[in-house]
């Protein structure tokens, strides 16, 4: 019941080219997953991961699914190449009633094409400030209720 940040250690120098990526399959962007040889690091991965999160932590689940549990790495990277392929935009796929708002920053942190993501950090922060600026009051009540469901285990 308590979140815990693991994989550390995977991080380049923007700009660096790397042998190989590493990290949590269901939270590694298309372009990790093609590529297992050598290519360039850019911030618009991180974002795309950090995008993962932001949809588990709103909806209570992964945006693209899980692959298969005790397949081979390789069987697993072919199948979230598919199934982020199936479902490309989430947000629309599952109809989940959000502010707009937060549409608009899932759609540019799970963009499938890097080009189409959020560019650097301080971009993403633009856009998650904000959110910050007069929520409806309803989207506060609700995000209260389903952290409150989550701390006590009481859904």
């Amino acid at each position: 019941g308590r979140p815990l940040i693991i994989d550390f250690n995977l991080s380049a120098p923007v700009d660096q080219c790397v042998r190989s990526l590493g990290g949590t399959i269901p939270y590694m962007p298309p372009e990790s997953l093609h590529s297992l040889e050598l290519q360039r690091v850019d911030p618009r991965l991180d974002i795309f991961s950090l995008g993962v999160i932001f949809f588990e932590l709103l909806v209570g689940k992964l945006p693209f699914g899980l692959p298969t549990p005790n397949t081979s790495s390789l069987e697993q990277v072919q199948q979230m190449l598919r199934l982020q392929n199936e479902s490309p935009d989430p947000v629309r796929r599952l109809g989940i009633q959000l502010p707009s708002a937060w549409k608009y920053v899932l759609r540019h942190t799970l963009a499938l094409d890097q080009q189409q993501r959020f560019a650097t950090a301080a971009e993403l922060q633009v856009a998650l400030l904000e959110l910050t600026r007069n929520p409806p009051q309803s989207w506060l009540l609700g995000c209260r209720r389903w952290f409150v469901e989550r701390l006590t285990g009481k859904n």
